[in-house]
């Protein structure tokens, strides 16, 4: 038996950042049918009962605008393909896509951490980067995933247009307030 991680790349995104420079594209739902029925194959054809998995990391993209049973479904390949035995699931998330019901699914599933993409708590940079989220956005979603019982961590990007050493400190002090585990 060999104990392995697996990380799933899910390249589907609302819209393309402008620092991004994964591979990623927006997302409809051909492509994103046609991605996933490749990447079950790809998992069946990849592990088997001698991997052990314990930990599954779900990246992107946002792998959050997928519907909660699409997540599911790829849980449960990996599951049925090989002895699962989990100390971590993590899915990343974006504040705009982040929903109760979704979050509320995803305990149910099995994700016990959810890394989440704020990059900066600066509207005005967040808009010159791209993002489509608002820094209360942001909070607020933090604190909806902590009252769930995830461990979070959440994405901050350095030397961001606009960006300044107390918007780096804010940043840090509100989510460590909020009980983020890791920035």
């Amino acid at each position: 038996m060999k104990k392995v991680g697996v990380y799933i790349h899910l390249p589907f995104c609302k819209s393309k950042c402008a620092y991004c420079n994964f591979s990623s594209f927006r997302c409809n739902e051909y492509d994103k049918s046609r991605y996933l029925q490749a990447l079950k194959k790809e998992i069946f054809n990849t592990l088997n009962e001698d991997y052990i998995v314990d930990t599954i990391y779900i990246g992107g993209g946002t792998p959050s605008i997928l519907h909660e049973s699409e997540i599911e479904s790829i849980i449960s390949c990996i599951k049925s393909a090989t002895r699962f035995e989990p100390r971590e699931v993590t899915i990343e998330c974006n504040p705009d896509s982040v929903e109760e019901r979704k979050i509320a699914k995803y305990k149910d599933i099995g994700i016990t951490r959810i890394s989440m993409g704020v990059q900066s708590l600066n509207d005005r940079t967040l808009q010159t980067i791209g993002r489509i989220h608002s820094s209360n956005e942001a909070i607020n979603k933090a604190k909806l995933i902590k009252k769930y019982g995830f461990d979070l961590s959440v994405d901050m990007i350095l030397g961001l247009p606009y960006s300044t050493l107390c918007d780096i400190k804010n940043f840090v002090d509100t989510f460590a307030d909020i009980g983020v585990n890791h920035i």
